[in-house]
């Protein structure tokens, strides 16, 4: 199973090697040796961040159009580490156990996460993967030793950078400037190239058509180019590292993915908008994602033409690469590797530190209850089914139905957008109710007026406020308290219109309060349009955009929902003294519907009684 250095090895390179010298004792494993070793430590590896593991997983198959690329990474990481096994190899490893304690400060940054605030950023999916890095990066340098950080830094590195899903709240910050680079360099080429438009209004770009008619064409988040842009800089990273040996060549290499990410994302939005005219088809579906993936070959090339210019720059005076060439890495024939004997203790340790400490964090987080994964949580009816006349309120018009490209921003299917008019034929105005229902959506960031108005080119008129719904009280009070708030449900009785059978449903857990914008039309100065929105999540209400992913995926909980509750309406203003008026007939507008839409939502959403544990 173990062989000494000292015999003959074909395999080797053709040198001497002193039978007293350090190499002489080395151990050389065979591979099943190897292999039973290694697995045995990347499965320790793995118990010891089993829940991180698995909810990667997860984001990699359910968003794979986002976050499938994640799977592939390590695959890259380890073909980077085979073109170097020759420099890896080239000398015998030196175990050291100063690795168990960088594997050790992963483990209690690991366990740290867990226990810290949900509300803080430490209590997170990336964070996470800081500890991960640790013990992955601390158990490498237990084994092969400090020296072959040399060559395996990159690859640890790559692994941490490219190979976890990115928070939205971070990926925002990105995404929106992106949107409206792609918005702003789409109209410019479609008017390059000869179509008229009209004035570019936030994301929206309209293309007159024969006739006086226009094509309209949105920019969508989804069309942003993030996912071209997180692809090509792992593409590109690679390519560069692998490719190019100055540093500051690398990093050109690598920079260079912004623009062409942004230059080809432009084009295939143009391309998009020129089929969608002859034909709406072709701006959805499989065609819509084949269109992408065709404009990722001219990007694929476009990395490798300007690392054909480069490479000029990477050469010496002879023209001969700075550390490659025909004596290199990638052209040598590998050594055998070799292990000093106090490897097999330090394995032994590596692999009993990793499993001991996945016991202790695992065996505290199922005895917390806490739960990374969660499990989907479906609404008792169909979110369109809230009834067309609610309280004082009427349907008007048919409800809308959202295009392909718009419920992939939305994030989701289950949606209902319908106007509502009082009953009354002698009141004015009108609601638009918006509906969102997510679930099983760690990390969704919802949608809300004040990004995605300003977006769509309206102007802000005055910041978001918050407006204190004085409900009346429309529930009974039960025993049974509400776990995460300690507040007794209020419940309502509903009679089943079939069965007869009379059941008591909970209302939402909490006071109402709209977080509430006001936005007006360049073209229409005196247009108010207003836009206020709650959230009910795991039965609880808030009005915080950025708080719901913490209500509803709180660790504590096996399951999670969250449903957005919008309503936006359009008054004309004529000043100040009007803007007041129309923000307390508003006011008195909404309380009004969502009094008498409280009960409807508690017989479509979950009662969360039945998911939220004992």
């Amino acid at each position: 199973m173990v062989n000494s250095d000292t015999q003959k090895n074909t395999d080797s390179p053709a040198t001497e090697i002193d039978p007293t010298s350090e190499e002489a004792a080395c151990l050389v494993p065979s591979p099943v040796v190897a292999l039973v070793i290694g697995a045995a430590i990347l499965g320790a590896l793995f118990f010891a961040f089993r829940d991180f593991f698995l909810l990667q997983y997860h984001y990699a198959t359910t968003d794979s159009a986002d976050w499938g690329h994640t799977l592939f990474i390590p695959l890259i990481a380890l073909y980077v580490v085979f073109l170097h096994k020759a420099d890896l190899f080239a000398r015998p490893f030196q175990s050291t156990w100063s690795g168990l304690a960088l594997i050790g400060l992963g483990i209690l940054w690991y366990a740290a996460t867990w226990l810290a605030p949900e509300s803080t950023f430490l209590n997170s999916h990336n964070m996470r993967a800081v500890g991960v890095f640790f013990g992955l990066s601390g158990g490498c340098i237990a084994i092969l030793g400090w020296r072959a950080l040399v060559w395996l830094w990159f690859p640890l590195l790559y692994i941490f950078v490219f190979g976890q899903r990115i928070t939205d709240k971070v990926l925002l910050e990105i995404t929106l400037p992106l949107q409206s680079m792609a918005a702003w360099g789409s109209w410019q080429a479609l008017d390059l190239i000869g179509y008229d438009l009209l004035p570019l209004r936030g994301n929206y770009i309209e293309i007159l058509l024969p006739g006086g008619n226009t094509y309209p064409l949105d920019v969508a988040e989804a069309c942003s180019g993030m996912r071209m842009l997180m692809a090509f800089l792992a593409l590109g990273t690679v390519i560069a590292y692998v490719g190019l040996d100055r540093w500051w060549l690398r990093l050109l290499l690598i920079t260079t993915g912004l623009p062409i990410a942004i230059f080809i994302n432009v084009l295939r939005i143009c391309t998009l908008g020129i089929l969608g005219m002859n034909g709406e088809e072709f701006m959805f579906g499989e065609f819509h994602s084949l269109v992408g993936l065709i404009w990722m070959i001219p990007t694929f090339g476009l990395f490798m033409l300007l690392m054909w210019f480069l490479q000029p720059l990477d050469e010496d005076e002879d023209g001969h690469r700075l550390r490659r060439g025909a004596g290199s890495a990638e052209t040598r024939k590998a050594a055998s590797p070799r292990f000093p004997r106090s490897a097999i203790p330090i394995c032994i340790a590596t692999a009993v530190l990793l499993f001991t400490g996945g016991i202790a964090i695992n065996t505290t987080v199922d005895a917390l209850g806490l739960h990374l994964v969660k499990k989907q949580v479906q609404p008792r009816e169909a979110i369109a089914s809230v009834p067309t006349t609610i309280g004082g309120w009427k349907r008007s018009g048919e409800d809308e139905v959202f295009r392909d490209t718009i419920i992939e921003v939305l994030g989701t299917n289950q949606y209902l957008q319908r106007n509502y008019v009082p009953t009354a034929e002698d009141v004015p105005g009108f609601l638009q109710l918006h509906l969102a229902y997510y679930t099983d959506l760690a990390g969704t960031a919802p949608h809300v007026p004040e990004i995605c108005w300003a977006k769509s080119g309206l102007l802000s008129v005055r910041s978001p406020f918050n407006i204190d719904l004085d409900l009346p009280d429309l529930g009974t009070a039960t025993d049974t308290l509400n776990r995460a708030t300690g507040l007794p449900y209020q419940v309502i009785s509903v009679t089943d219109p079939v069965t007869g059978v009379t059941s008591e449903l909970p209302l939402p857990i909490g006071e109402i309060s709209l977080r509430t914008t006001i936005f007006t039309d360049p073209e229409n100065p005196s247009q108010r349009n207003l836009g206020a929105y709650f959230f009910v999540a795991n039965g609880r209400t808030t009005d915080s955009a950025m708080a719901v992913e913490n209500v509803a995926f709180d660790l504590t909980s096996e399951y999670a929902y969250y449903c957005k509750i919008q309503l936006n309406s359009t008054y004309t203003s004529r000043g100040a003294s009007d803007d007041d008026e129309i923000l307390a007939l508003f006011e008195a507008q909404v309380t009004d519907f969502i009094t008498a839409l409280l009960p409807e939502l508690a017989k479509i959403l979950p009662d969360w009684r039945d998911f939220e544990g004992p």
